[in-house]
């Protein structure tokens, strides 16, 4: 599995591969979608795969859409790395800015307010060279990027009301090792006897598409209190 993206902004391929986390635009019939990832490859093939499938949550999205309104998308879509980061708090800010900066009509939530303060981000027009990034199959993609608990970093998380289950489990930023506010992957069962409001102690990694965090398969959370 592999997709030749356009590299923008000064960035070269050797950034591009060394980095935590990368800025991507995806361009079909002059409009623009971009996000945050771990795994440019991963992430474009997900979204492909969304818009192909009636039940998945992002099919009616204005991206999913118009993927299944062009012919030939995997040859219509064009491909771009914006910025680069190693610090998960940083690429959230990249990407807000981005999405104001080129005007991103295709992404489903607007992130407004934010200025290129820095003028960091040029037109896609000037992209300057190519990079052919290739999907790590060594990557639990499912269960994140973590294979031991050496992978994995100590998260504080709140217990909170569930939207398709009766609890979820949510970042705090309270560990110094993630930033609050991301959904937290985990087993139901280690969820259960632990009240919504409450806090635990988890092990996580980062899902390889950067938006949301992995516990393992199976744990045992610990409570904490916050103050």
């Amino acid at each position: 599995m592999q997709t030749t993206f356009r590299l923008c902004n000064g960035l070269t391929a050797n950034q591009v591969k060394a980095a935590l986390f990368v800025i991507y635009a995806h361009k079909i019939n002059g409009q623009v979608y971009i996000g945050k990832t771990k795994d440019p490859v991963y992430r474009w093939n997900t979204h492909y795969d969304a818009s192909r499938n009636t039940t998945h949550s992002e099919y009616s999205t204005p991206f999913k859409v118009a993927l299944r309104n062009v012919q030939n998308e995997w040859l219509a879509t064009e491909h771009y790395i914006l910025a680069v980061s190693n610090c998960a708090n940083e690429i959230r800010k990249f990407e807000n800015i981005a999405i104001c900066k080129y005007k991103s009509e295709l992404n489903a939530t607007g992130h407004w307010g934010y200025s290129d303060a820095t003028e960091m981000f040029k037109p896609l027009s000037q992209w300057q060279d190519t990079v052919m990034l290739f999907r790590d199959e060594s990557r639990d993609v499912e269960w994140g990027l973590a294979k031991d608990d050496a992978d994995r970093d100590v998260c504080i998380a709140r217990i909170e009301h569930g939207r398709t289950s009766p609890t979820s489990l949510v970042s705090t930023g309270k560990d110094g090792n993630f930033p609050a506010g991301y959904k937290i992957n985990c087993s139901r069962a280690a969820r259960k006897g632990h009240p919504v409001g409450s806090h635990v102690k988890v092990l996580v990694s980062w899902h390889a598409s950067g938006n949301q965090l992995v516990g393992k398969k199976h744990d045992v959370f610990v409570s904490v209190n916050i103050n």
